[in-house]
């Protein structure tokens, strides 16, 4: 039976579910190429207390740790959608374990579902910025570009190397 929204149980594990999820964005925000990686544990701590505490925590944890991201980082883009899946990810496969579906089921449910949330999200990313998924695309690819030429030096990578990679994007 879960417990109440009020007990101090579920309140304790609820703020450390967003804590841990905090934690993650603060990762990946600092060390852009050790929160590659990092990243992949996002969905872990919705999915625990999704869990442990119900389906009312587990939602909780992602709609904050979503809405503190999106303030941290002063608006939506690609990567805020990213991270917002990833914890979708995290409640989704939790629902398919407590109604004990096969692996097979699980994965193809969450896969089908991230899909269409992804596709939702994208249509209505672009919708609200006004421009096509081609140009938003495009200007994803330009920001990313400009960040890796300027980490190339830094990084000890041949500048040529970095400038032939940019022409053939």
């Amino acid at each position: 039976m879960p417990l109440s929204i009020t007990h101090p149980v579920f309140i304790r594990d609820t703020l450390t579910g967003i804590i841990f999820c905090l934690l993650i964005y603060g990762v990946v925000l600092t060390f852009p190429l050790l929160g590659v990686f990092v990243l992949l544990f996002l969905p872990l701590p919705v999915l625990f207390y999704r869990l442990k505490l119900g389906r009312n925590s587990g939602a909780l944890i992602a709609a904050t740790s979503f809405f503190t991201l999106v303030l941290m980082t002063k608006g939506i883009a690609f990567d805020t959608l990213y991270f917002g899946l990833l914890l979708a990810t995290g409640m989704i496969l939790g629902e398919c374990l407590e109604r004990h579906m096969s692996i097979q089921k699980a994965m193809g449910l969450t896969s089908l579902i991230a899909a269409g949330l992804v596709c939702a999200a994208i249509m209505a990313y672009t919708t609200s910025q006004g421009q096509t998924l081609s140009a938003i695309m495009t200007d994803y690819m330009n920001q990313s570009l400009s960040i890796a030429k300027q980490l190339s030096p830094e990084i000890g990578t041949d500048p040529d190397m970095t400038q032939k990679l940019i022409s053939s994007l």
